[in-house]
């Protein structure tokens, strides 16, 4: 019997309101008609609700890929090159029944894929520390109690941003080449995506990280679209010209061996602004910033590729990016021993203690602590 057959639409279309999850809704439709068929009643509107009401989509950012998929999704839409594209989506899209289940069906293919991802990532991360000695750190139990904390709204933005981004730009790529036909010239424009998204060159490597993951789980993919012979660049993306093209995914679905939804959970609500967060940059206005251990790395791999260029383990992000580096927040890599914070004032704790002022410049030659060495204990080796 289905449980919501008694309910009236009103009261459904509230449950909608209020769900705020992608692949919740998606289930419930395949499981109800009652809830099916108070959706294809108002696909507008719940669509547009749930996408304010998700703490992920409601971010400004991402609100407007959500809608400039849902632009793709329509089967009329003809557009000649990228700018004509651009021009399009300024307008909101006329969202029917069919777009408005495509939105959905995207949201919940990327939550299921962010799961999986952050989990395989923080896996991979704990198994390491598992490895490193007690003496290196401070002490494996203890760090990967660390590690294994539950992931911060931070962490979660971070895997979706780039899922979003790598489902807009292969959808979009496909539509200019299968149904619009574009020219070479309109091609290569597209595929400077970075440019015209402006996605700076180290939030870029976020989309490279969460693409290497894709592939570990079985998914095909292009990591240079007009070079489908191409493998992972080991390269951090950080030095590469802006219009480097980002991986290009014919698909989306998983295997039929990982395909199964048995780590799924709802986006955790935002933290609020507070002098904790905004320490640690885990609110949501801080959502764009890099951390310490980001910069760090950005920074010594510049140092060392000048001054030692046989350092090939530090500038080879093929380990890092397995490891989810680009996309653990501060506190995470802070206590686990892998980062520093620089402060010039007391730095609040979860705990409730503070960490004392101690200047900081990750271009310090010798800092107090030499993470570079500990990263590449990470990866078993030892800095030159």
């Amino acid at each position: 019997m289905d449980s919501f057959e008694k309910l009236p639409p009103e009261v459904i279309q509230q449950i909608f309101a209020n769900i705020g999850d992608f692949a919740g809704i998606e289930n419930s439709l395949l499981a109800s008609r009652r809830l099916n068929a108070v959706f294809q009643a108002q696909p507008t509107r719940i669509i547009q609700e749930l996408i304010l009401s998700n703490p992920i989509t409601c971010m400004p950012e991402l609100q407007k890929l959500c809608y400039n998929i849902g632009h793709l999704s329509i089967s009329s839409l003809q557009c000649p090159d990228l700018e004509h594209y651009h021009q399009t989506c300024e307008d909101p899209p006329t969202l029917g029944y069919t777009e408005s289940r495509h939105i959905l069906k995207i949201g919940a293919q990327i939550q299921r894929l962010a799961c999986k991802c952050l989990f395989i990532m923080r896996e991979g991360l704990i198994k390491t520390l598992d490895n490193i000695p007690a003496d290196s750190i401070s002490g494996p139990p203890l760090q990967i109690q660390n590690a294994s904390q539950p992931f911060t709204w931070t962490e979660e933005y971070r895997t979706y941003w780039a899922l979003w981004h790598l489902h807009h730009y292969s959808h979009l790529r496909k539509a200019a080449t299968q149904r619009w036909h574009w020219s070479e010239s309109s091609i290569r424009e597209l595929d400077a995506y970075n440019t015209w998204s402006e996605i700076d060159y180290r939030t870029a490597e976020r989309l490279w990280t969460v693409s290497a993951v894709l592939s570990d789980l079985g998914l095909t993919l292009n990591w240079q679209p007009n070079d489908p012979e191409a493998e992972e660049p080991a390269q951090t993306i950080w030095p590469a010209p802006e219009e480097t093209s980002i991986p290009f995914f014919p698909s989306f679905d998983l295997p039929p061996t990982q395909s199964q939804d048995s780590s799924l959970w709802a986006t955790p609500d935002p933290p609020e602004d507070t002098e904790l967060t905004s320490a640690w940059m885990l609110a949501p206005r801080h959502r764009a910033s890099h951390h310490w251990h980001v910069v760090y790395l950005y920074l010594s791999g510049i140092n060392l590729t000048r001054t030692v260029p046989a350092c090939y383990s530090l500038t080879n992000m093929k380990p890092w990016r397995r490891l989810g580096w680009v996309i653990w927040d501060g506190w995470r890599m802070y206590s686990i021993g892998l980062s520093n914070i620089a402060r010039k004032k007391k730095i609040p704790l979860p705990d409730g203690g503070f960490l004392e002022p101690e200047p900081w410049n990750p271009r310090d030659r010798k800092p107090g602590v030499d993470y570079v060495a500990r990263w590449f204990a990470m990866i078993g080796e030892e800095k030159p």
